[in-house]
């Protein structure tokens, strides 16, 4: 092997090792991203349920919880239940809030107050 065949080799090596600690840096920094915002989500759903504790202790007829699944918006009331509301309706409510209209006809209906 000639000297300038070995300077070759040296090279491509080189650049192979560059390469491949380009590609753990990248990986590293991915990885501190994916750690972080697993930490942002983690935090996100500890305030969830916490304020659906905090709320779960209100007076009966309040909206404590909100799930959107497949296209369908179900509301949690305290005291009557989960209700499934149409979007309107799941994107107005606040929890913490008196129970939506469109659930309180229903539960007067049905209670048979409202005829």
């Amino acid at each position: 092997m000639t000297n300038r065949e070995k300077g070759i080799l040296e090279s491509a090596l080189f650049g192979v090792w560059v390469f491949a600690m380009l590609i753990f840096v990248i990986q590293i920094h991915f990885g501190i991203q994916l750690h972080e915002l697993e930490q942002k989500v983690e935090r996100l759903e500890m305030s969830q349920t916490q304020l659906r504790q905090a709320y779960t202790g209100l007076t009966v007829g309040k909206v404590v919880d909100k799930q959107e699944k497949d296209g369908k918006y179900t509301l949690t009331v305290s005291g009557y239940g989960n209700f499934l509301v149409s979007e309107k309706t799941y994107k107005e409510a606040i929890l913490g809030t008196d129970m939506p209209e469109e659930i309180k006809e229903r539960v007067e209906v049905k209670n048979g107050v409202g005829g």
